[in-house]
């Protein structure tokens, strides 16, 4: 069995915390500057860094308005 590093670990722990806060300062460091994204409708676009950032306070309110309540990211 492989062992993960304490350095992945730590790494998961913090995007799982800014995913979970919505706050874009957190989440900064786990973007790329381009990322595939959905949308509600299921269409598939590529988003820019800023535009992902900016649009966290609007996914959360979707988000728990279907009842979602924590991201939960585990490395394996």
């Amino acid at each position: 069995m492989n062992q993960v590093s304490d350095k992945i670990c730590v790494y998961f722990e913090e995007f799982n915390r800014g995913h979970n806060a919505f706050e874009p300062d957190l989440l900064a460091p786990h973007v790329s500057d381009s990322l595939v994204g959905t949308g509600p409708g299921g269409a598939i676009q590529v988003v820019s860094k800023e535009d992902y950032l900016t649009g966290t306070a609007k996914s959360e309110a979707y988000l728990h308005s279907l009842g979602s309540q924590f991201v939960k990211t585990v490395p394996s």
